[in-house]
């Protein structure tokens, strides 16, 4: 039995590697060289994307978080980090767009990963991601899908907006997420107008999911968005590692693999 599971194991792990990494459609990463100067609008490291473009911009902006900026950093040596700037209560905050470089349409489905921190109060505004149908000019323009922490949600939820509303995600047994690194995968078809979302606390492998229909169907995803919308000093928000792929057929292909395993099994067994 032993030898068999093995042998499903390592059949399914030769499976699962072309169908997880062969085809990457867009991927960053604040440690790429485009960044070792420091993060602002304009820069456009990794593949698959055009160049970071500034959304609303009242009083904060873009930094790189590294160890000389407070070792807040959450994948490798640097990460992404937009600040809040302003003063507290006064609704200041900043956003930033990462359009792709080819629209995602039709009745296809793709997998977006991507890690995040909330380094703030929670105290005045949003701080987190979203899905866009366009650039636009500000963070909620062509939105189809906006998750991260907001003020009326607590800090113990994920906030999700999605085509019919507000809703509240938990992490599993989590109490507070400020601080805590999560990592998103955001499941999307834009032809039909779906998604599925989960989202785990990397510190402790607790997860939530939450499903349900995008602000539109039979639409394109054409950009990602990230905002930090608090106020005052210290207020940062920190992403890494956006990435973006066809969602991936490897687990029916490991399914096949298995079923095939199990004959040979059978055959052998009745020799």
């Amino acid at each position: 039995m032993r030898a068999f599971l093995r042998a499903v194991a390592i059949a399914s792990t030769a499976f699962l590697i072309p169908a997880a990494h062969g085809a990457v459609i867009a991927v960053d990463n604040a440690d790429n060289a485009t960044y070792t100067g420091g993060f602002s609008a304009g820069q456009n490291g990794g593949s698959g994307y055009t160049a970071f473009s500034t959304l609303d911009n009242n009083g904060g902006g873009t930094f790189l978080v590294n160890a000389g900026s407070g070792g807040r950093q959450i994948e490798g040596a640097a990460s992404f980090g937009l600040f809040s700037g302003g003063t507290a209560g006064s609704g200041s905050g900043y956003s930033i767009a990462r359009p792709l470089a080819v629209t995602l349409t039709g009745n296809n489905s793709y997998n977006y990963t991507v890690l995040g921190r909330s380094d703030d109060d929670n105290a005045q505004g949003f701080t987190g991601f979203n899905l866009k149908s366009i650039k636009g000019t500000t963070f909620s323009s062509g939105e189809l899908l906006s998750f991260g922490l907001a003020p009326a949600q607590g800090n113990n939820r994920v906030a999700v907006t999605d085509s019919t509303g507000i809703h509240t995600l938990a992490i599993g047994t989590d109490t507070e997420l400020r601080g805590a690194v999560i990592q998103f995968d955001v499941t999307f078809n834009p032809g039909l107008g779906t998604y599925s979302l989960t989202a785990t606390d990397t510190g402790n492998s607790q997860s939530g999911t939450i499903s349900g229909s995008l602000d539109a169907s039979n639409t394109s995803v054409a950009s990602l968005g990230f905002a930090n919308f608090n106020s005052g000093n210290g207020q940062n928000f920190i992403f890494d590692v956006p990435t973006i792929v066809p969602e991936p057929v490897g687990l029916s292909i490991v399914g096949l693999a298995v079923m095939g395993l199990m004959t040979r099994r059978r055959r052998a067994m009745s020799a």
